[in-house]
């Protein structure tokens, strides 16, 4: 809109952000109107057509709400209310933060500039106004208040694809009524923690049915976190799907995984894994291990030990074997199985990470208390005293005991 008698001049040239330029709002305010029309002139050179007047700040803060403006032009010195109040009840407003707020004044010492950038004064201009330098910074200012939009528009996309993915992969991994379904009917005991370092994560487990008595539990760390180790876990989850672990040894099954892992895993990523039967008819735990961090085992007699999952990583080669291992799992005994993060993450200040031995330790004390529920103390030990989230690298636990 334009005040009456006042014609609009475009000088700007052919492009999508001039397109854009065109369709931003430039809201003057200034008690002169022959300055308004001025201003406007300057401003309809630097591309924008929709342009609003105010007579002061009063009437500018009305017309705020009713044009919208993209871009403020404010005289410093008005009747009723200045430049400055101006400026600063609009910076009350969370929703005008970003909005470029350009102060006109005649006043150029220090002390004035500094009061009209306190109040949140976007730019200066000085007058009377330059042409060119009008032209110039709001053209500067509307287009980065452009980019910022874009920008803004851009990341809301992405965190809810992010979210949207987050929620599949988290379908992934068992639920508590799958695990109690699972679990309690076996008399065996579970916790577990499953923490993405980001919003989607390269960690994958689940738990099946292997028979009336056995329980077959598969604990797997890719390479790297985020999206693209993400990625990695849903193909897991399609070949899992195709190669069910029942009627299979756990070293037979992670060979098949591991084949058909190597021919979809991108060059250079791999992953380690855990895979354990427990059985309660024999109390036996069968086990087979892909490079995995060792897994803490307690006895019934109190004491603890490291078990070996050593073995080549998933993904590496396809004429990689995996052999069997077995522990007798008697009432009194768990076994702790846990990705990386937890034995190599290591907070600011402190030189060493915990390591399995530093683990076996931790866990070794905690159970002499015999706690009803003995990994989250291990896990608020970890969090206290190792790492505080955000996480580095994603973390998966899970106690198994009988």
């Amino acid at each position: 809109m334009n005040e009456a008698g006042f014609a609009l001049e475009s000088m700007a040239p052919a492009g999508d952000m001039n397109l854009q330029l065109r369709h931003a709002r430039v809201l003057i305010v200034d008690d002169s109107k022959f300055n308004r029309q001025i201003l406007a002139r300057f401003v309809g050179w630097a591309g924008v057509t929709e342009i609003e007047f105010a007579s002061d700040g009063v009437e500018g803060l009305e017309k705020v709400e009713s044009f919208k403006p993209d871009l403020i032009l404010v005289d410093f010195g008005m009747p009723r209310m200045g430049g400055i109040e101006m400026t600063q009840k609009l910076r009350q407003r969370p929703e005008l933060v970003d909005m470029p707020i350009l102060i006109q004044t005649t006043l150029n010492s220090d002390q004035q500039r500094v009061a009209c950038f306190k109040a949140g004064a976007t730019d200066i201009l000085s007058m009377p106004v330059n042409p060119g330098e009008c032209m110039a910074r709001v053209r500067l200012h509307l287009e980065k208040l452009l980019l910022i939009r874009e920008m803004k528009k851009f990341r809301e996309r992405i965190e809810s694809e992010l979210k949207l993915a987050r929620s599949m992969q988290m379908s992934l991994v068992p639920d508590d009524r799958k695990v109690k379904k699972l679990f309690d009917p076996r008399g065996i005991g579970i916790e577990y923690l499953f923490e993405p370092s980001s919003e989607m994560g390269g960690d994958f487990w689940n738990v099946f049915e292997y028979s009336d008595t056995a329980l077959a539990v598969i604990n797997v760390d890719f390479s790297g976190h985020g999206i693209g180790a993400a990625i990695n876990t849903f193909r897991l989850h399609t070949i899992i799907d195709r190669t069910p672990i029942k009627g299979r040894q756990p070293g037979e099954w992670l060979t098949e995984i591991n084949s058909a892992l190597k021919d979809v895993l991108p060059m250079g990523q791999f992953a380690t894994a855990f895979v354990g039967i427990f059985d309660t008819a024999t109390n036996m735990l069968t086990y087979a291990g892909a490079g995995a961090p060792s897994p803490v085992f307690g006895n019934p007699d109190g004491t603890v030990e490291l078990l070996d999952t050593s073995g080549l990583f998933l993904g590496v080669s396809k004429r990689t074997t995996y052999d069997d291992r077995t522990k007798p799992f008697p009432a009194g005994s768990f076994l702790f199985t846990y990705s990386d993060a937890l034995i190599e993450e290591v907070v600011d200040g402190r030189k060493e990470a915990l390591g399995e031995e530093g683990l076996k330790v931790i866990v070794e004390h905690i159970v002499s208390g015999k706690p009803d529920k003995p990994m989250k103390l291990l896990t608020e030990e970890f969090f206290a005293n190792y790492r505080r989230p955000p996480l580095g690298d994603d973390l998966t636990c899970i106690w198994i005991s009988r």
